[in-house]
């Protein structure tokens, strides 16, 4: 009784976009099948053909090890890409960092269900989502190689608990869409020549953000 009634999730809709262009705001319990909020009428003050260069996707995870956790991201920023690398090491509380600046491939997922993919590619690595969250599963795997940093992973992520799906207002058809869903990790991290395996309390976080 102490939650808002807006913040009990609903039966998902198809699309995040009405057919009229203006956006669904709300908690839900699923993951949405059409998230192209491309589509959105006058999300900003800027003229509609902007839409894609204001538009921000982003798929993230932090896989926990015992020594340490892994934070990889995916994200394309309308006029550029970016792929980031750290690893915070638990026994000296140092950290890592693989940033992947220079150009790349990007692509985001349309959405996070049936095997769709994220990935990007440049000239320092590569990352990789398989997303299959409407089975409870996420493959996630990659590697970056330079001076600072050597990095290589795999890992099959089993979802623990429901997941948190949320379209915020920041705006009146400005959205901020976020899914967070927390799971089992189970595969390998290799950092500069380490290899950490996962145990039976590893786990792992993804993040999934898109908005103007």
């Amino acid at each position: 009784k102490y939650i808002s009634e807006k913040r009990r999730s609903v039966a998902t809709p198809k699309s995040l976009v009405n057919k009229d262009g203006s956006c669904v705001f709300g908690t839900f319990d699923k993951e949405f099948e059409d998230m192209d909020i491309l589509k959105l009428k006058k999300p900003t003050g800027a003229p509609q053909f902007m839409n894609k260069l204001k538009l921000t996707l982003w798929e993230a995870t932090e896989v926990h090890l015992k020594n340490g956790v892994l934070l990889a991201v995916c994200c394309d920023m309308g006029i550029f890409g970016k792929v980031l690398h750290v690893f915070y090491d638990k026994r000296t509380e140092g950290l890592l960092l693989g940033h992947q600046p220079e150009e790349q491939e990007t692509t985001i997922a349309p959405n996070l269900i049936n095997g769709s993919i994220a990935q990007a590619t440049t000239g320092a690595g590569q990352i990789k989502y398989i997303n299959d969250f409407d089975k409870g599963r996420c493959r996630l795997c990659g590697k970056h190689k330079s001076d600072e940093a050597q990095i290589e992973y795999d890992f099959e992520l089993t979802r623990l608990s429901k997941p948190s799906v949320v379209s915020i207002p920041f705006g009146k058809n400005r959205p901020l869409y976020s899914q967070k869903d927390f799971f089992t990790a189970k595969g390998r991290l290799v950092i500069n020549g380490e290899e950490m395996l996962t145990d039976d309390d590893s786990t792992a976080i993804v993040d999934d953000h898109r908005g103007y």
